[in-house]
């Protein structure tokens, strides 16, 4: 029985492991083009990219890792049901019991680590994201700006544009600055500026110097002229910045269960390891392909599977962000709708023709 354990674990780790370098490497890769484009426009150095890629595998890696083993799980079966080696083995005395143990070696490691990602070190990798991505504004502000360029934020609501920049005084000149309120428009145009950070409340801000401010309606003649010799502008903060105070980086173990939100998080990460384990049982029950469909005949069928898994999960932590009384009840009905799902595929699917 060793030598048919190290057989199809073998395989079964050989296909996740292909499997899974596959979607990270797409997930990355899409992801550090996004990052590329941001810091050409100015919000990053370059010099920080890796940082901030490396800080978010952790949440590729604990989505990536369920998907990975249930389709391993799916085509590794799949093929041996194909090639008629599960036919074979069941023959010789094995039993779907025995094979689904065996698959144990590679399952509950994996789904420990899942676990572990989303409990402790994703919620670490976040916060510590976000946080150098605050750093990384403040202090190589002046190494992301990019003179004669256009920066926009807040989906193009604000946009600035500096003429010139001088590192070494840490002073920007010819400063214009637009930003859409509502209805109206605020423009102002500066000679020059000066980045500080506030130290009692950690605020950045942009002391500009001898110009001019404009408020009004575009569309009347209702502007307001301000004519400053020195006026600070606070920078706001960007969608990474304020990661800072969402339940995503809160350690798991000062989430609270009474909060909504966090009540929602907490039942997020305890689901992906359950979702690892389940998922993969749900694999092993879809695996068994119909007479001459070939060993990914179940592939499709058994993504949909998966993915409807996955949109449950989703859809029940929407639900418990804003429903009180679902904070206990969390996502336990999916799981046990699932793995009583397994239960009868396996049993079905493994039944003797």
């Amino acid at each position: 029985m060793g030598v048919l354990t190290r057989y199809i674990t073998r395989e079964l780790i050989i296909v996740f492991l292909l499997v899974f370098l596959l979607l990270v490497c797409i997930g990355l890769g899409g992801r550090f083009v996004s990052l590329l484009q941001d810091a050409a426009g100015g919000r990053y150095s370059i010099e920080a990219l890796w940082w901030l890629i490396g800080l978010r595998i952790p949440t590729f890696v604990q989505l990536i890792v369920p998907f990975s083993i249930f389709l391993a799980i799916t085509v590794t079966f799949g093929r041996l049901h194909a090639d008629q080696e599960f036919v074979t083995l069941t023959s010789g005395g094995v039993t779907p019991s025995q094979m689904l143990a065996w698959q144990q070696w590679v399952l509950i490691p994996l789904a420990v680590m899942v676990g572990l990602f989303s409990m402790q070190i994703t919620p670490a990798a976040l916060k510590l994201l976000s946080e150098m991505a605050s750093n990384q504004r403040v202090i190589t502000e002046f190494d992301a700006i990019i003179p004669g360029t256009f920066r926009s934020f807040s989906k193009d609501a604000r946009v600035s544009y500096v003429e010139d920049v001088d590192r070494g005084e840490q002073e920007v000149s010819g400063v214009f600055m637009n930003e859409i309120r509502g209805n109206r428009v605020v423009s102002i145009w500066a000679d020059k500026g000066r980045y500080f950070v506030d130290a009692d409340t950690g605020n950045r801000y942009l002391m500009l110097e001898n110009g001019v401010r404009y408020e009004g309606h575009p569309t009347k003649h209702d502007y307001q002229v301000i004519r400053f010799e020195k006026l600070a502008q606070k920078i706001e903060l960007g969608e990474s910045e304020r990661l800072v105070n969402e339940p995503s980086v809160v350690p798991t173990g000062e989430l609270r269960l009474t909060v909504n939100a966090e009540a929602a998080e907490w039942h997020w990460r305890v689901a992906l390891p359950i979702l690892t384990f389940v998922g993969a049982m749900c694999g092993f029950g879809i695996a068994r392909v119909p007479p001459r469909s070939g060993r990914f005949g179940r592939v499709i069928p058994g993504l949909g599977l998966f993915v409807l898994y996955y949109v449950l999960l989703v859809f029940g932590k929407s639900l418990i962000e804003g429903t009180a009384s679902l904070q206990i009840v969390g996502l336990w009905p999916v799981h046990g709708l699932m793995a009583l799902t397994a239960w009868v595929l396996i049993r079905k699917s493994y039944r003797p023709v």
